[in-house]
């Protein structure tokens, strides 16, 4: 993925300073916003899920959803194409999994963090119960997350780990 925006706009009434990311860093810098976003929303009166889907929607996808939108799709038709096909037996979760375990070797501890706030949204839900199922998470650091707290918005399985 490559993120190139080097000028200055304006999106809902708010000026976004633009720098040039390319690659594995981009998802540095967007993690970074959608963080940043979601430490601001954090209100103690509202639920969790909902202030992590109304400020994903409307303060992250809506801005960057050129850059990550086809990224997320295209990420979760190659796992539910693995979890889905009939060339694996219903019975065989082990190749399943083995299938899985090479997406998530892909995916850079930021990745992870931006895909662990999406699954939380609306837009996620599906992809969230994938997550869960194949274990996506399971060598995620917790710092990519804005509160170690976060981690029990998932089943244990999205870690490895038996409930």
């Amino acid at each position: 993925m490559i993120l190139q925006l080097n000028r200055r706009r304006s999106i809902s009434q708010k000026d976004i300073e633009y720098t040039e990311h390319s690659g594995r860093r981009s998802f540095g810098y967007l993690l970074d916003n959608l963080k940043s976003s979601l430490e601001k929303a954090i209100d103690e009166n509202r639920p969790k899920k909902e202030v992590f889907n109304d400020t994903y929607e409307e303060e992250f996808f809506s801005i960057y959803q050129t850059y990550i939108g086809h990224y997320f799709r295209h990420l979760y038709n190659v796992v539910k194409f693995v979890h889905e096909h009939e060339f694996f037996d219903e019975k065989e979760f082990k190749e399943k999994k083995r299938y899985t375990n090479f997406v998530r070797a892909q995916l850079s501890s930021n990745e992870l963090g931006v895909l662990f706030y999406n699954c939380l949204s609306d837009r996620g839900a599906k992809f969230k119960d994938l997550v869960e199922e194949y274990a996506l998470f399971e060598d995620m650091p917790p710092k990519v997350l804005i509160d170690e707290e976060h981690l029990k918005l998932y089943a244990p399985s999205a870690y490895g780990e038996s409930d």
